[in-house]
C-alpha cells in the first residue's frame, strides 16, 4: 500500500502475474517456483509493490510504503525512482540486499509486529 505524507491511501497492488499469464499455483507452478527462497530471477510473478507503483497516478507524491515482507532489491530499486522516503514492513525477505541499499541513502526501513496497527485500522476491518 502506498501513501501520500497524509497518509491518504494513494495506491495498493499484491504478487501477480500479467493478465495474459496463469498464476502460479500447485498444479501449475511457474519456472521459478521451487527456486531457493531470494532467488526470483525465474519468477513471472510481479510483487506487490512493483504493481502499486505502476497504478500510482503520482509517483512524486508516495511517502511511505506498507507491504507484509520487506521488498526485494529489485522492488527497492523501483522505489528509490518515487518520492518515498519510508518502507513499513511485517516480516524480513530472504534477502537483504534491498534493505542495504535503502538504508545506504539515508532512508527508513521500519519493521512492525503488524502494518494495521500502525496505520490505526480497526481490527475489524482488516483482511
Amino acid at each position: 500500500m502506498l501513501v501520500d505524507i497524509n497518509q491518504n491511501i494513494i495506491s495498493t497492488g499484491y504478487n501477480s502475474v500479467a493478465s495474459r499469464i496463469p498464476h502460479c499455483n500447485p498444479e501449475s507452478p511457474c519456472p521459478g517456483a521451487f527456486d531457493k527462497s531470494g532467488d526470483t530471477s525465474r519468477c513471472i510473478a510481479r510483487h506487490a509493490e512493483d504493481v502499486a507503483i505502476a497504478k500510482c497516478k503520482d509517483i512524486y507524491s508516495i511517502r511511505t510504503v506498507y507491504v507484509t515482507d520487506s521488498p526485494c532489491l529489485a522492488c527497492v530499486r523501483r522505489l528509490l525512482d518515487t518520492s518515498c522516503t519510508r518502507i513499513v514492513f511485517e516480516k524480513k525477505y530472504t534477502d537483504q540486499s534491498g534493505a542495504v541499499l535503502w538504508e545506504s541513502r539515508g532512508l527508513a526501513w521500519s519493521h512492525v509486529d503488524t502494518c494495521m496497527e500502525v496505520l490505526r485500522i480497526p481490527r475489524e476491518l482488516s483482511i
